[in-house]
């Protein structure tokens, strides 16, 4: 079970259906809530991370510094490219739970009120 705004990381282990060593690879992964709208994506390419190369079998690690969804359940999309080339696209390739948690650091929590949680401060002038 994984905590609303606190550290998260998701690993995606791989095997190639060869031997050899994977080339140019980026791996893209999608976040559904339990309607199945897509609530983020984590990216490879976006964060310009894509890996010149990789064993064919291997643990990929994506760390989230601050989890920025609410209380609910949410499935996981991976997509994984090599060379430009699809090599695997997973719908609901797992699932995972997010407990309520401080996000704000305030002692509150969000109920009820979207799933996204945005950082942000307010001020008058």
């Amino acid at each position: 079970v994984l905590v609303s705004g606190e550290k998260a990381s998701l690993i995606v282990n791989y095997k190639a259906n060869s031997a050899e060593l994977l080339k140019n690879v980026n791996l893209g992964i999608g976040v559904d809530n339990n309607l199945g709208e897509r609530i983020f994506a984590l990216s490879t390419e976006l964060t310009g991370q894509t890996f010149d190369f990789l064993p064919p079998k291997v643990k990929i690690k994506v760390e989230i510094p601050k989890l920025p969804i609410a209380y609910g359940r949410y499935s996981v999309t991976l997509y994984l490219t090599v060379n430009g080339e699809i090599c695997d696209w997973l719908s609901q390739a797992a699932f995972f739970s997010v407990e309520n948690g401080d996000f704000f650091n305030t002692g509150k929590t969000q109920e009820g009120q979207g799933s996204v949680l945005v950082d942000h401060t307010f001020t008058s002038e």
